[in-house]
């Protein structure tokens, strides 16, 4: 059922809708998007709801990749850390994006001992879809008004 549903979601692309997913697919969203003129320009033609997952981890990579080399973090966004999950007192976030990983450092709100906890590396990947989606919008707007893209 799934499959027959994306069959007709695809059948409603445009022809250059349909070229510029295959050119996502083949080179990945950030060099697709420098082939027409940006980011915005690429989501305006292919749309937002033809822009998967996947792509969407191809864009953030590809631009850390290419503008940063190594990392960005927040901060250099202008963004505050991305907030994943609270247990125990303990809050998860995202303070730094890396091309193939990000960095998720521990903050511990309630304890008064500074036991040291360790920050840790996970893979876009094994991040939740919204999670990916909060940093798909936090780079495009990035690349948008700080980059000019």
């Amino acid at each position: 059922m799934r499959e027959l549903i994306r069959h007709i979601i695809k059948e409603e692309l445009s022809s250059r809708q349909k070229k510029l997913l295959n050119l996502i697919n083949n080179i990945g969203m950030y060099n697709a998007s420098t082939t027409v003129g940006g980011i915005s320009r690429l989501i305006s033609i292919v749309g937002e709801d033809n822009i998967t997952t996947d792509n969407k981890i191809s864009f953030i990579k590809g631009l850390i990749k290419t503008v940063h080399m190594e990392f960005i973090s927040m901060d250099d966004m202008g963004e505050e850390p991305i907030h994943i999950d609270e247990e125990d007192d303990i809050i998860s976030q995202i303070e730094i994006l890396y091309s193939d990983v990000v960095l998720v450092g521990y903050i511990d709100n309630g304890s008064s001992d500074s036991d040291y906890i360790p920050e840790e590396f996970v893979s876009y990947e094994e991040l939740p879809e919204q999670i990916i989606d909060e940093i798909y919008n936090m780079i495009v707007n990035y690349c948008i008004n700080v980059l000019g893209e």
